[in-house]
C-alpha cells in the first residue's frame, strides 16, 4: 500500500537505501528492525545477515523481557 506519510519520510531525511528484518515471537511477527541511508544501493548481503542477527537478538531480549 502506497502511503504519502511514508513518502514524505523519505524525502524530508533523503533516504536513498533501506532494509528491514522482522522481529518475531511465538505469536507472530512483533514488528521490524528497520534501518536506512542517504547512499543508494548501500547495503548488501552481508548486512542483510548482521541485520537478521540483530533482529534475533532482539526478540530474544523481548521474549525474554516478557515473561
Amino acid at each position: 500500500m502506497h502511503r504519502e506519510a511514508i513518502d514524505a519520510f523519505v524525502r524530508a531525511n533523503s533516504i536513498r537505501s533501506a532494509m528491514a528484518a522482522p522481529i518475531g515471537a511465538e505469536s507472530g511477527t512483533l514488528g521490524t528492525l528497520t534501518v536506512y541511508t542517504a547512499r543508494p544501493d548501500d547495503y548488501d548481503a552481508a548486512d542483510a545477515e548482521l541485520l537478521t542477527a540483530l533482529s534475533d537478538q532482539a526478540s530474544l531480549a523481548i521474549t525474554n523481557a516478557s515473561r
